[in-house]
């Protein structure tokens, strides 16, 4: 799972997956969330999961324009599987 999107560099955003669909499919949910860029001149702040551990987010923050970042989130679940999704982040000019 994964997508495209797009904030300026300014901007303080949340960003995230909504896991529901895929982990209803094989009876499990989110016990660990974490976050990674491929570049330290994005910003990750709080990141979290949502109670019944379907739902990630992030707050990111920062960026230089015309970059496009690759943000990474790793999520462990309950059933011991690791799975990764990624955001295609473009920073655009303020």
């Amino acid at each position: 799972m994964s997508y495209c999107a797009s904030k300026s560099e300014g901007e303080r955003s949340s960003f995230g997956f909504d896991w529901t669909d895929f982990l209803a499919g094989i009876g499990t949910n989110i016990v660990a969330s974490n976050w990674s860029c491929d570049n330290d001149d994005l910003v990750i702040g709080v990141s979290t999961f949502d109670a019944d551990g379907l739902i990630t987010s992030v707050w990111l923050s920062g960026g230089n324009a015309n970059t496009v970042y690759s943000v990474t989130n790793t999520v462990t679940l309950a059933n011991s599987g690791i799975e990764v999704s990624t955001i295609e982040l473009h920073l655009l000019e303020d």
